[in-house]
């Protein structure tokens, strides 16, 4: 399998998941069709972009090595997150304390809920579990890649390789209505196409042409959004398993994608220092999350994305109240800790 070495940052993929990072907070704030527009693409986007800047393993000792290393990133910062909402949620909602009992039960329900790891309800036998919030999202981040690498190095005959990303994609769809995994592993199961693609896509150099790769991409985009729309099927969502006209919407995805990474080379290639606000996004895109996952939990912050009577000002103040929180956090890392690699930034 192709392999390069991605030990410097490029940056142009931080601009494109800078990106992303705006389009998730402001895909979270429920504007109407402008969420189900941007649903189309602004999640798998990252799993485009880790499977561009996976290093993908050699051996089978290298594969243990990785698979750990990433364990320990993604589902750490995953049960981080998570456990930092429950402690917010006991200390802001009273009834999650008012006694013992009411205090031990949320707690075993919140273990449940982070075990179940579905970022919409999910139900196991007679039990329904809650969602795990964002967190969904670094499970099933963590069990793509580690579905990815371990194909890829099994699979040595490339049609072999791309038969089994079809299949173990196709099984992840009829789990999807059938029955959800726990850790949402059914979903790292379906995007499998969308790792390929970014794996695939480092045989390109996007910087030759950006320009024509955006133009094509946003009219290739455009044109499949139009489709769906008239089908009645634009509402593509991972978290609810919502798969609208299976495999379309994944090309979609790619295309829209592939429009937000073309801008990504256009931007760094013309209007680099002004892009620099986004490739600090990018590149701490863990940070950012953190950021988003945990700020609807207090209280004060929440109020905040709602003080306008237009949805449009709201999203608009809860992009600039997330990013000064994030500013805020990322000087406190820097000012207490610096970090040794950048490998484990790029897992996300």
């Amino acid at each position: 399998m192709n392999n390069i070495s991605t030990a410097k940052r490029i940056d142009w993929v931080d601009i494109a998941k800078g990106f992303g990072m705006l389009l998730i907070i402001f895909g979270h704030c429920e504007i109407g069709r402008f969420r189900d527009i941007v649903f189309t693409f602004h999640v798998p986007l990252f799993f485009i972009c880790s499977g561009f800047t996976l290093r993908v393993s050699q051996t089978a000792e290298e594969f243990k090595k990785n698979s750990k290393r990433a364990f320990i990133y993604l589902m750490a910062n995953a049960f981080g997150i998570s456990l930092m909402e429950t402690i917010l949620k006991i200390v802001f909602v009273p009834e999650n304390r008012a006694t013992v009992g009411a205090l031990l039960h949320y707690l075993s329900e919140r273990t449940l809920v982070f075990i179940g790891g579905s970022g919409a309800e999910i139900t196991f036998g007679s039990k329904t579990l809650t969602y795990v919030g964002v967190v969904w999202f670094l499970m099933a981040l963590f069990w793509a890649r580690t579905i990815f690498d371990l194909l890829q190095l099994i699979c040595r005959k490339k049609a072999v390789f791309y038969l089994m990303i079809a299949v173990i994609s196709i099984g992840g769809y009829i789990l999807g209505h059938v029955q959800w995994l726990p850790m949402s592993i059914d979903v790292a199961f379906v995007i499998q196409p969308l790792f390929l693609f970014g794996h695939l896509l480092k045989k390109v150099d996007l910087k030759k042409q950006p320009l024509l790769v955006c133009a094509g991409s946003l009219i290739a985009w455009l044109g499949l959004l139009l489709f769906l729309g008239i089908a009645g099927k634009t509402v593509f969502e991972l978290a609810i398993r919502s798969y609208p006209l299976y495999p379309l919407c994944f090309v979609c995805a790619i295309a829209g994608s592939m429009f937000i990474m073309g801008l990504g080379v256009v931007l760094d290639k013309y209007l680099s220092v002004p892009s620099v606000p986004l490739k600090i996004v990018g590149k701490h895109s863990i940070v950012m999350f953190w950021v988003h996952g945990l700020a609807f939990c207090v209280p004060f912050i929440n109020d905040l994305f709602y003080v306008m009577g237009n949805d449009y000002v709201n999203a608009l103040i809860r992009i600039l109240i997330e990013c000064s929180l994030f500013a805020m956090v990322l000087l406190l890392i820097r000012l207490f800790h610096k970090p040794k690699s950048n490998e484990s930034d790029k897992m996300m």
